[in-house]
This record gives C-alpha cells, structure tokens and sequence, in this order.
C-alpha cells in the first residue's frame, strides 16, 4: 500500500486537506480526524474509562419509522441520510448502537455547531462561579470589542443569538465575509498574500446591523465563538483546560477530544469540538440530571426560558415552527418538551425529557445544509423516542 493511502475509503490520506475536507468522499474519514487538518487543543479523559453501558438491542435497527408518508426501518434512514455513528439511550440504557463501515465510534467526530450547546454549559458554569454576568455587556469583559458590533452588546442576547451583527452565514461562500470567517479559524486555505487575522480580529472587527441588540433571534456563528473568548478571559484558562476540568473529568468521560485553535490559539467555541458519539450521549444525559457536574439553576433555565416570540420572528422559524432558543440550545415546540443541539452535516443531539431518552446522530451529510433532509432527520429523531 502506497504511503498516506486510507485503506477503508479509497482515497490517499494526502488528498485530504483544508480545502476540501468538509466535502464528499474526504469527509467520511476527516470527520473523525480534524485534529490532523486545523491545528487542535486536546481535551484529556484521565483516566480512561471503559463503557460500562448494557448491549444495545439489535432488533431496534429493524424497527419502522413513517418519514414523508413512507415507512422505512431505522438502518434504512440511516443509510439514506449519510449517518456515520447512531447511540439512542433511554434511562441509562443503550437501546440502539450503530456506525457505518467507514466510521470509528470510539474516535472523536467533529460536532460543528452542536459544539454551541456545550459552550453554553460552560458558560453556565462560569455564572456558577460568579465570573460572567449574562446582564453585563460584553464590552466590560472585553474592552477591544467596543470598537465593533459587540462592545454594548450583553452576555446575553450573545447566549440567546440576539445579537445586530453585519454578517451573513452562508456556508457556500468562498469569497466573502464567511469565506474570510473560516480563512480566520484556519478552517479554509489561506489567501496567497493575505495575512492570518485570527478570530479574535476577525470578530472585533464585525460592525454591528441596522437594528439595536436583542431583537428576533438571528442565527450567526460569530456570537458563540465570542462566547469562546469570554469563557478564556473570565476564567483565565484556554478553553481545552477549563472544559476537561469542569465537564470532561466530572462527567466521566470516556475519550479524550478536541477543540480546533485559530494560528494564535483562540477556540472555535461554535463549531471546533470533536468528540466520541458515548460522551456526548453523556453531556445529553446531563441535562437530564445535571447532578454535581453542571449547574441545575441554568440547565432548568434552559429547559423552559426560550423566546417563542423571538424565535418566531427570526430567520430559523421554518426548521423548526414554533420552537425557541436559550443559552446556545433549541426547544422543541409543545408538546414535545425537547431539547435539540445542531450542527451542518447532520449532527444532533436528541434530549426528549418524558421519555429520558438521549439520541447521538453523527453524519457525513455531503451538503452542510439540506432543508428537507433536515426536517426528515427531526422527525426521525421524535419517532425514535416512541420506539
């Protein structure tokens, strides 16, 4: 076998690189390996634990879903929708376990914007310690965003995704504002000629939109990436270190995992985390019962704050109809009493309360957006927690 070849998918290990690997076929193999293509902090799990969870029932795969009229078992949508790894567990217990053949579940996959969600939680905590104040404007923590859309902006409406910022989130872009976002956080290929900014630049220097802040919720990755940088100067540690500590070594976590770093080290707090599908099923099961690991004062506001008015006159109103947003996480419409983190590609985490029922889907989705795909994969989600 010649040097740098993936033997599983068919392509040579050095085809892969910042300009195309969040695209089919690399995906499927870049997906679990990001920390090789933009420079990563690791998260240890020390020690090392091993799943203790019971066997998952193989008959579930078996089971039939109605999705668009038509019924199909679980493996078949699994397939059809580009899934890499699926956990659903129920009180603790593992109903279903499954993952493609190109894909490692132990390894750490790439979360992209469900990684919103868990920096919320760390913003939580941070509040739990008495470091960050959402009612404070961002600008008291952070002077040099004053000078930008961010400075009189407060902790919260960042939290909420309430924030006026001239910026547009087009994943597609290759030569705008977002294509520059992604060159910032050395997620796409630089500029032959242009300096690297580094995402602390880039977001100081986004101007702010027509309207004031806390208007309707405007889904814009730059806010949790700011959320990011407040966490690092309110608790005077790099992202990596204060998430192993606070979460990942309370939780129990199974797998060590990653957060991509722009050239200067900032971490990408809305979409860099990777990690194994096991420990984010326990992040899920944690806002369940947070215990002694998160804070049980914002996972409860969490659960119930949402902006219904907001939500509905925001820009995401049709992926999800009557739903809401509060501290980096999406709520379920009644009745469902869910909540839901989301990232391109097809990622989610699944939290449906009446049933304690936690459900990882990691995909390889070959567009970052598929409109009907998506409400096929909300709907698939929702009928799993019936099965």
């Amino acid at each position: 076998m010649q040097a740098g070849q993936v033997k599983t998918q068919g392509f040579r290990r050095s085809d892969v690189h910042p300009g195309n690997w969040r695209t089919r076929p690399y995906n499927t193999w870049a997906f679990s390996h990001v920390s090789e293509i933009v420079p990563s902090a690791r998260i240890r799990a020390e020690p090392a634990q091993p799943d203790a969870t019971l066997p998952a029932d193989p008959a579930f795969l078996n089971r039939k879903v109605v999705l668009d009229g038509e019924e199909e078992s679980v493996q078949s949508f699994l397939t059809r929708s580009e899934t890499d790894i699926l956990l659903v567990k129920r009180d603790g217990r593992m109903l279903a376990r499954w993952h493609a053949p190109h894909a490692e579940p132990a390894l750490p996959h790439i979360l992209f914007s469900v990684t919103k969600s868990i920096t919320g939680l760390l913003c939580g905590m941070a509040q739990e310690m008495s470091l960050l104040d959402p009612d404070r404007p961002v600008g008291d923590y952070l002077p040099e965003t004053r000078a930008g859309a961010y400075g009189d902006c407060l902790v919260r409406h960042v939290l909420d995704m309430r924030v006026s910022l001239d910026f547009e989130e087009s994943y597609l872009d290759k030569t705008g504002g977002y294509a520059r976002y992604r060159r910032a956080v050395l997620w796409n290929p630089a500029q032959p000629a242009e300096p690297v900014e580094g995402l602390r630049t880039f977001l100081n220097s986004v101007g702010k939109a027509a309207h004031p802040h806390g208007r309707p919720f405007a889904y814009l990755s730059p806010n949790s990436d700011m959320l990011g940088l407040l966490l690092e100067h309110v608790t005077g540690e790099r992202y990596a270190d204060f998430i192993a500590r606070c979460l990942w070594e309370p939780m129990g976590a199974m797998d060590d995992a990653f957060m991509t770093v722009d050239a200067f080290g900032a971490p990408r707090g809305a979409g860099g985390l990777s990690c194994s599908a096991r420990d984010l099923a326990r992040i899920g099961e944690l806002m369940l019962e947070p215990g002694d690991v998160l804070s049980e004062r914002w996972v409860a506001e969490t659960w119930i704050s949402g902006d219904r008015e907001a939500w509905d006159a925001g820009d995401f109103r049709d992926f999800i109809p009557g739903g809401a947003y509060a501290n980096q996480w999406y709520l379920m419409p009644p009745p469902a009493d869910a909540l839901l983190a989301v990232g391109i590609h097809g990622q989610f985490l699944y939290i449906h309360r009446p049933t304690r029922t936690v459900i990882v889907k990691m995909a390889s989705q070959n567009l970052p957006l598929d409109s009907s795909l998506d409400a096929a994969n909300l709907e698939f989600l929702h009928q799993l927690t019936l099965l």
